[in-house]
């Protein structure tokens, strides 16, 4: 083994160091205190209550891995991640950093779910009103930074009648009415979600242009008459079956002619990659009776099997692809 393998080996080893790092300064509200201005330990640790020792050796862990800059005997955030750690940043993704918090617990029991091929989630599970905030606020990150290039890669006439169906907290259909104001969108979700996109929306200049319909999705009519049918990071929750119910579902929602564009973390065609996707994939096991990331050929025959015709692939980024398909 060359050297190069064991460094390699011994940095998966400890990479879930690195993340107790971010997750723990985040919890204690360090990354809050010192994103607001240069900060020394003796005040962080009166102010937020911890021991001057542990403090130091945090921070001295955020600098080595450069989420934090000393300067003097004051602490701050890096200029590169302040964006994206400063919670009056609209960049902020502290809802992310929260639901992963969340998820990494799961992951402990990852063992389980491969011995018995099950989840540790289980489907009947109740979730509360701070689950599905967390869960929003996640959501809402990862939708901040695709929606732009979503806009940007994928062509729209312009004045569609769009369903986005399971788009969370509307950050999509918020980009598609501001980017083509004659569009008219609708979003499809479970009921708790609706009320917070509602919310979320209901200053938007174009909220005239949406409406809501709060359903489950393989059990409640889609709607009907769509040009375009949306969908982002849903497909990979449900198995084979459960998809083709959605798709059969979307074949009926859709004008003839009308476009299907399902956006997901797909595998190539042997399920060894790429990295992130895999990876999700393990958390679908962890997480859902059935659901997966499917390989783009899987996800076509799907489609096709609901008398769909595939269109194209467009990559949005390393680990987003959006599969096309036309009625």
């Amino acid at each position: 083994m060359s050297q190069t393998e064991y460094e390699l080996l011994n940095e998966i080893l400890r990479a879930y160091r690195k993340s107790e790092v971010l997750f723990v300064a985040h919890e204690l509200g360090i990354l809050d205190k010192i994103g607001q201005q240069p900060t020394d330990s003796d005040t962080l640790a009166k102010d937020l209550e911890l021991s001057k020792n542990g403090i130091e050796r945090l921070l001295s862990a955020l600098c080595a891995i450069g989420i934090v800059i000393k300067e003097k005997e004051h602490y701050t955030l890096s200029v590169d991640f302040q964006p994206y750690l400063d919670p009056d940043s609209t960049d902020y993704i502290g809802g992310l950093i929260n639901h992963e918090i969340h998820l990494h617990k799961r992951w402990n029991k990852l063992s389980e779910s491969v011995r018995s091929g099950k989840p540790v989630k289980q489907s009947d599970e109740p979730s509360g009103a701070a689950d599905t905030q967390r869960f929003i606020d996640a959501m809402a990150v990862i939708g901040n930074r695709t929606a732009p290039i979503l806009m940007k890669k994928i062509v729209f006439q312009g004045n569609e009648y769009l369903l986005d169906l399971g788009g969370g907290p509307g950050k999509y259909i918020k980009s598609f009415c501001e980017t083509y104001p004659d569009m008219q969108v609708t979003l499809f979700d479970q009921p708790d979600t609706i009320r917070v996109a509602q919310t979320n929306l209901s200053n938007n200049q174009h909220f005239k242009n949406m409406q809501f319909i709060s359903g489950d999705i393989l059990k409640d009519n889609l709607g009907e008459n769509y040009d375009v049918i949306f969908s982002s990071n849903v497909i990979h929750i449900f198995g084979p079956e459960d998809v083709q119910i959605i798709f059969d579902k979307c074949h009926r929602a859709l004008k003839p002619g009308g476009r299907l564009l399902i956006k997901d973390f797909f595998l190539n065609d042997d399920y060894t990659g790429p990295e992130f996707s895999t990876l999700f994939s393990l958390h679908m096991l962890l997480s859902t009776d059935g659901g997966k990331c499917y390989s783009e050929k899987e996800m076509i025959s799907l489609m096709e099997d609901s008398n769909l015709s595939y269109g194209q692939s467009v990559k949005l980024t390393e680990s987003s692809v959006v599969i096309e398909a036309f009625k």
